[in-house]
């Protein structure tokens, strides 16, 4: 994620640097698959970050993601409090296996709000998507996954 001079995530700024700075992105890796022929998905965790680590050059533009230690509820919480989308955990003797697993967790943060409907989106076999405002101002649309006669009613 491109981060803003505070130094928290900001995608409408990627997305631009991306086609007109590609020059000024650094990339973050966190996790190594593969490494000179070989497969090391079934490594643990850690030591496919120690592989990766000792392969960064310091100064360049790919960097090394430094794991928090701690409580995993700590760092959301203060991941939440600095307005960044969330955060990424996994448990460091895991092996790697593509799809969803129960090694490693994205956990999004979210803040509740009542806002105003003043529109709904009704697309075949989809979620309804509602239109929101906050006194008067658009804000933006949500997925709703109500139930069938609830749907209906909105």
């Amino acid at each position: 994620m491109f981060s803003t001079r505070r130094g928290l995530s900001d995608f409408h700024a990627l997305r631009s640097a991306i086609t007109r700075r590609p020059q000024d992105l650094y990339r973050v890796a966190f996790d190594l698959l593969h490494l000179d022929g070989h497969d090391l998905r079934d490594m643990p965790l850690k030591g496919r970050r120690e592989f990766l680590q000792a392969l960064i050059v310091t100064g360049g533009h790919i960097q090394f993601s430094e794991a928090l230690p701690g409580a995993g509820d700590a760092v959301y919480h203060l991941a939440c409090e600095a307005n960044l989308e969330g955060i990424v955990s996994k448990r460091l003797d895991s092996v790697y296996r593509s799809g969803s697993t129960m090694n490693g967790r994205k956990i999004k943060c979210y803040v509740e709000k009542e806002m105003d409907i003043i529109g709904v989106q009704l697309e075949a076999g989809k979620p309804a998507v509602v239109l929101m405002a906050d006194r008067g101002r658009y804000m933006g649309g949500a997925f709703v996954t109500f139930q069938a006669d609830k749907r209906q009613q909105l």
